[in-house]
């Protein structure tokens, strides 16, 4: 049975990418015969790779490169991270560096170097640019930790769309941006330019920049170094899905200076496009939306495991930050103490989801594909293991950590590129906690100490931890479930632990004296060999 994970959980996905693009045709408007030769020609660069790379290997050739092309999903903020990962990398060494935008039309660019320089405030620059007429796919949240990097390191930031209009085409917008790229490489300056992931394409933007660019520097033109750097296409990924290397392959070479990031599964940046198309109304969005992604993750991860919970799913009632009325409803069935509901309206206000098992409901805090299915994993566990909780401390701690493995093992399930705190950046956190964080840097140390006193087998940072506070446990106890999930994911696709292992776990009942405990350590002791792969 554990040969076939992978291949039962890419069947399942595939399912519910069907299923989504159904929804998407039905809701998006004919396109047009231009705009469908252009998707298919973007569509037949993306149908395979050439082999395995590594994120040295890609950082190797893009400190080398003139131009840099990075592809944007536009309703996906992890698209615009991993532009400010590239960042972070490059911009230290790379001081010369020119970062261009789609997300800001090029007759302001005169407004976008006062916003960089700090002469022009957040509000006052978006409404200047006309940001909320121009840019129809979310809000600038995602973009501003790209001009954060791009005026700390002093570089300069380039306003790459075309003034929008009715019947410009998309090689119009190529041709424009292509001539704002190239006079910047004329100059000797390099650029990064993140545009919609179809203007990737060798024949659409980098093509009409070596055309631009040999009008105005023909010997500059023909010894471009030029690196485009695809994100999440869905052709590579059905490439890797088949040869089962999906879950390990971040960084793949797709042809000489071409490179594919797999850091979003095809699924989650689908589920990105439909949350946009249906954002303008609100109530489904919270309502209808988040409830369908809690009951298709929900038995998704049933699936994998092989249980059945259809009908406790069909008593489960889905809430989201526009309905709080349920609150309402609990506390006049009295099925939680008012301290319990004092809990809840504080986890609603920092922004947490949860599952209530004695209520049968779940709360997301964000319409994210990850909040329903950490969620949905919770309530998979509780319809096979059962709703009590243990009563001792230590035991409500173990408790805790262990349904925190479990939901985000479950997220991993549906969303496979998920990752969880990295320890590296949780130990820079301690060295040095920015003004405000000192709780969380509190957190990250506990959580390092429990974790080197599991894999020593020495009880200091463990008694450290069972010490502190209760709000500092919470935080550890969500941390440590995390890093475990992760390693439950991998052991389970790398065949470490079984499907039936897994499925004892979530039928285990964990509220008896010490049995949080011993299950806990159990699994930390199994998975104590298992690394997740190396992050970009």
């Amino acid at each position: 049975m554990t040969d076939n994970i992978q291949r039962d959980l890419a069947a399942l996905h595939r399912e519910i990418y069907r299923r989504n693009q159904e929804r998407i045709a039905a809701s998006v408007a004919d396109t047009g015969p231009d705009f469908r030769r252009y998707e298919a020609r973007y569509r037949n660069h993306t149908r395979r790779y050439q082999a395995v790379s590594t994120p040295d290997e890609l950082f190797t050739e893009l400190h080398d490169a003139d131009v840099i092309y990075l592809g944007d999903y536009h309703t996906l903020p992890q698209a615009q991270k991993t532009c400010v990962r590239l960042l972070r990398r490059l911009a230290p060494t790379r001081p010369d560096l020119c970062v261009g935008l789609e997300v800001v039309q090029g007759r302001h660019q005169r407004a976008l170097d006062l916003h960089v320089a700090g002469k022009l405030g957040e509000a006052s620059f978006l409404q200047r640019i006309g940001f909320q007429r121009h840019w129809i796919f979310g809000s600038f949240e995602p973009f501003r930790p790209i001009l954060d990097l791009v005026r700390e390191h002093g570089l300069t930031a380039l306003a790459l769309d075309l003034a929008s209009k009715p019947g410009v085409t998309l090689q119009e917008r190529d041709d424009y941006a292509a001539e704002r790229i190239a006079i910047a490489l004329a100059a000797g300056r390099p650029v990064l330019a993140l545009m919609g992931e179809l203007h990737m394409a060798p024949p659409h933007l980098p093509t009409a920049v070596k055309k631009a660019l040999a009008k105005r520097d023909p010997r500059r033109a023909r010894a471009l170094k030029e690196v485009i750097v695809y994100q999440n296409p869905e052709g590579i990924y059905a490439k890797l899905t088949e040869r089962g290397l999906e879950h390990q392959a971040e960084v793949v070479r797709v042809a000489p200076g071409i490179f594919s990031l797999n850091a979003t599964p095809p699924l989650i940046c689908q589920q990105s496009f439909l949350l946009w198309l249906e954002e303008d109304d609100r109530a489904l969005l919270d309502a209808g939306v988040s409830a369908e992604q809690f009951r298709e993750s929900a038995r998704l991860v049933a699936q994998l495991l092989g249980v059945n919970v259809d009908t406790e799913l069909d008593g489960v009632t889905v809430h989201s930050v526009g309905d709080l009325r349920f609150l309402n409803g609990l506390r006049r069935s009295g099925t939680l103490t008012p301290r319990e509901l004092g809990h809840l309206k504080s986890q609603i206000a920092r922004g947490e989801s949860f599952y209530l098992p004695r209520a049968r409901v779940a709360y997301l805090a964000s319409p994210s594909i990850n909040h329903a299915a950490e969620e949905a994993t919770h309530f998979v566990r509780h319809a096979c293991g059962g709703d009590a909780e243990p009563r001792g401390a230590v035991d409500a701690f173990y408790y805790t950590a262990l349904n925190e493995m479990m939901g985000f093992f479950g997220s991993k399930l549906v969303n496979h590129r998920r990752k969880a705190p990295d320890p590296k950046a949780m130990r820079e956190l301690v060295q040095q906690p920015p003004p405000g964080r000192e709780t969380d840097a509190r957190i990250a140390q506990l959580a390092l100490s429990h974790r080197e006193g599991e894999l020593a087998r020495e009880l200091g940072g463990v008694l450290e931890v069972l010490a502190a506070p209760s709000p500092l446990q919470y935080g550890v106890a969500h941390v440590l479930g995390y890093w475990q999930g992760e390693r439950l994911y991998y052991a389970l696709m790398h065949g470490k632990v079984t499907r039936d292992q897994v499925r004892e776990l979530f039928q285990a009942p964990l509220n008896g004296e010490g049995q949080s405990i011993r299950a806990y350590f159990r699994w930390a002791h199994l998975l104590r060999r298992v690394r997740p792969p190396a992050r970009l």
